[in-house]
């Protein structure tokens, strides 16, 4: 009878701590919103004809003018409150694919190192969850993986930024992207694969010398 006791008392406390994880990883759904969700990739969206306001430019402009201002962009202050997270998650909310927000989500993370504040909030704060809203919203939006793979690539995760990477390496065409597969290559020390990405960033004009560096440390000259 203790054993079988033992037994239900694990399986209790499993169950608890498996509801526990369940609730904290509670992301949402993009879809949950009284008034959007809008596109950010949708040039209609960054028109006048999107809005009846004669204040605000677009419908973009609406969430940005009041919650994205450059004091949040650049993680200084809140736009409307002492806080970013709030103005950053209300401009994620309204826009879930907003690429420049769920950046400076990324930079605000590494800022807090991986521990964003919950009190206050509907559903978690982690940039997984952002990024799942985001890829719900619109899943053909590659820069979403793109900036997913920044992510892990901050957070030295290389074998996952890879992935995110590749996603969006199908699809979108940046010398910028590929200059960050070279190095997530490099990192995994698969020097074959940073070369080439190397050679394709720099014949697309990139600019930073980095990638090029650090191969020539293992004796890979690049023309």
């Amino acid at each position: 009878m203790k054993f079988n006791h033992l037994i239900v008392s694990t399986f209790v406390f499993l169950c608890a701590v498996s509801s526990i994880a369940s609730r904290a990883q509670d992301c949402g759904s993009a879809f949950d919103v009284k008034v959007g969700p809008w596109d950010y990739t949708d040039p209609f969206n960054h028109s006048k004809e999107s809005t009846t306001s004669a204040r605000f430019d677009s419908k973009i402009d609406i969430v940005e003018s009041v919650h994205f201002t450059p004091d949040v962009q650049q993680l200084i202050r809140g736009a409307t409150g002492k806080e970013v997270l709030p103005d950053i998650s209300y401009t994620l909310l309204k826009i879930p694919n907003h690429h420049k927000a769920l950046y400076t989500l990324i930079k605000y993370d590494q800022q807090v190192k991986g521990v964003m504040p919950q009190k206050g909030f509907k559903n978690t704060q982690s940039v997984s969850c952002y990024i799942k809203r985001a890829l719900e919203f619109k899943p053909s939006d590659a820069t979403i993986h793109y900036l997913y793979g920044i992510y892990f690539h901050f957070n030295k995760k290389y074998k996952h930024a890879l992935k995110q990477f590749m996603i969006a390496d199908k699809k979108l065409d940046s010398p910028e992207l590929d200059y960050n597969i070279g190095l997530a290559f490099f990192a995994e020390e698969n020097y074959e694969k940073a070369q080439e990405y190397a050679i394709k960033a720099y014949a697309g004009k990139f600019q930073l010398n980095g990638l090029r560096n650090k191969l020539k440390t293992k004796g890979i000259i690049l023309d």
